[in-house]
């Protein structure tokens, strides 16, 4: 279960908001007005899912092994993190539909959209610092 916490911190700390910034660059670049859905968002999002998913796994394995109770469990920053994760997920499927309300923006709604998954999953990454 150690695997799957340290591939939840590098995932999550290392791995994307690199590829959040790749998206925010290169998703304009390549995009056209009669493009349903970026291929870059929707990558991000599915990557965002796994991470959220790792984050669950770990999350309820810690109920189980105890190490929420010793961690503090009605900690705001306990409930905080998957909190953030969750909405971090939900916001990148938006982002990445067809249907985003950010598609009005043009090419500027996908740069403007990825900096908000972006700002939330920096938000998420504090928010599991204050709980370690």
């Amino acid at each position: 279960m150690i695997a799957i916490l340290e591939i939840h911190k590098i995932l999550g700390e290392m791995i994307l908001p690199v590829l959040i910034i790749a998206a925010a660059v290169v998703a304009p670049i390549l995009w056209s007005p009669d493009q349903g859905r970026s291929p870059w968002m929707r990558v991000l999002a599915v990557l965002i899912d796994v991470q959220v998913t790792l984050g669950l796994v770990w999350w309820i394995y810690s109920f189980d092994a105890g190490f929420a109770l010793s961690r503090g469990l009605g900690s705001a920053a306990f409930l905080l993190h998957p909190l953030l994760g969750f909405a971090t997920a939900g916001f990148g499927h938006v982002a990445a539909s067809a249907r985003s309300p950010f598609r009005k923006l043009g090419r500027r709604g996908l740069v403007v959209s990825a900096l908000v998954v972006l700002l939330l999953a920096v938000l998420t990454i504090l928010a599991a610092r204050l709980r370690s």
